[in-house]
C-alpha cells in the first residue's frame, strides 16, 4: 500500500506545472529515487519520450546523474544528451546551486499605505559539485554541436547565455569558432551570429527580410533586434519558421500586427495547419 501512494504521489507530481522552479519538485523525485530506484529510472525513460512538463524531465537528468544506485548515472546522462542546451545548463545550474535575491511583501498591507517590501536571498539548488561523468558527458555534447556549424550557431543565438555558462561554468575550451562567436564577439562571415549583425546594420525591410530569408534567422533572434517589423519582415520572418515557432510565438505574432495582415494570417494558418500533422509539434497545441 505504502508503495502504490508513493507512486501515485509522484504521478500526480508529474501533472503539476512548478514553472521553472525545480525545488519544488526535488523532494518528491529524491523520495522516489531512494524507495523506488529501479521504478524511478524506467519512469525517467517513459517521461522523456511522453512527457510534456521540462521541469521534470530536467529533474529526472539531474537525480539520475547524481545516484550512486547501479545504471541510473548511464541513463541520466543518456537523457541529458536529449536536451536543448538552455536546459542542460538549467540542470548543471540546479546542481551547482546559487543565491537569487528576490522581493516579497512585508507584513500585513495597511489601509492607506503602500504595502512594504522585503529583499529576500535564497538558495536555490542542491549546492553540490558537477559529477567527473557529467562533465565528461557535456564536453561531448559541446563538440558534437562544434562539429555542425548550423546546429551550434542556433544553439549559440537561441541559448547565448547558456551556452557560455556550460563552457566557462566547466571549464570546457571552446572550439575556435565557439570562441570567435560567443566569446571575442568575432563572427565568421559564414555564421548566423554575423547575419543578424547584418540583418542589425541593414537600412531596409527589403535587406532585412533577404537576409532573414538566405540565413533562416530565428524567430526570437530576429525579434530582440529589430524594433518595428514591417510586414515584409514578418513575412520573410514566418516562411522560415517552423509550425511548432509559429505556434510558440503566437502572442508575439499577434502583438505584432500578423493577424490583422490578411496575407500573414494565411501564412500562418498555413503552418499551423502543417503542425496538425507534424510530429515534432504539439498536435493538441496547433488544434
Amino acid at each position: 500500500m505504502a508503495e502504490r501512494e508513493l507512486r501515485a504521489e509522484l504521478l500526480n507530481t508529474l501533472l503539476t506545472t512548478p514553472h521553472r522552479n525545480l525545488s519544488a519538485l526535488q523532494p518528491v523525485h529524491e523520495s522516489m529515487i531512494e524507495q523506488d530506484p529501479l521504478f524511478y529510472m524506467h519512469l525517467a525513460a517513459w517521461y522523456a519520450d511522453h512527457g510534456t512538463i521540462r521541469d521534470h524531465k530536467e529533474m529526472f537528468v539531474s537525480m539520475l546523474s547524481l545516484s550512486e544506485f547501479e545504471g541510473h548515472r548511464e541513463v541520466g546522462l543518456a537523457l541529458l544528451r536529449r536536451l536543448p542546451p538552455y536546459e542542460v545548463a538549467r540542470v548543471v545550474d540546479f546542481i551547482k546551486g546559487r543565491e537569487v535575491t528576490s522581493e516579497r511583501p512585508a507584513g500585513r498591507p495597511r489601509r492607506r499605505h503602500k504595502q512594504k517590501i522585503e529583499i529576500v536571498n535564497e538558495r536555490v539548488g542542491l549546492f553540490r559539485n558537477v559529477p567527473r561523468s557529467m562533465k565528461t558527458e557535456i564536453t561531448h555534447y559541446l563538440r558534437e554541436r562544434e562539429a555542425n556549424e548550423k546546429s551550434f550557431d542556433r544553439a549559440a543565438m537561441t541559448a547565448r547565455k547558456a551556452v557560455k555558462r556550460l563552457y566557462a561554468g566547466l571549464h570546457i575550451q571552446p572550439s575556435e569558432r565557439a570562441q570567435a562567436i560567443l566569446f571575442d564577439d568575432n563572427p565568421p562571415e559564414d555564421s548566423l551570429a554575423f547575419a543578424v549583425k547584418q540583418i542589425a546594420n541593414a537600412d531596409s525591410p527589403q535587406e532585412q527580410a533577404r537576409a532573414i530569408s538566405a540565413y533562416k534567422v530565428p524567430y526570437r533572434v530576429a525579434s530582440s533586434i529589430i524594433g518595428q517589423m514591417s510586414p515584409m519582415v514578418l513575412a520573410a520572418l514566418i516562411d522560415v519558421m517552423t509550425p511548432q515557432e509559429v505556434i510558440n510565438n503566437m502572442g508575439s505574432l499577434k502583438r505584432r500586427g500578423a493577424l490583422e495582415n490578411r496575407d500573414l494570417k494565411s501564412l500562418i494558418e498555413g503552418k499551423l495547419e502543417k503542425a496538425k500533422t507534424d510530429k515534432r509539434g504539439s498536435a493538441y497545441k496547433a488544434k
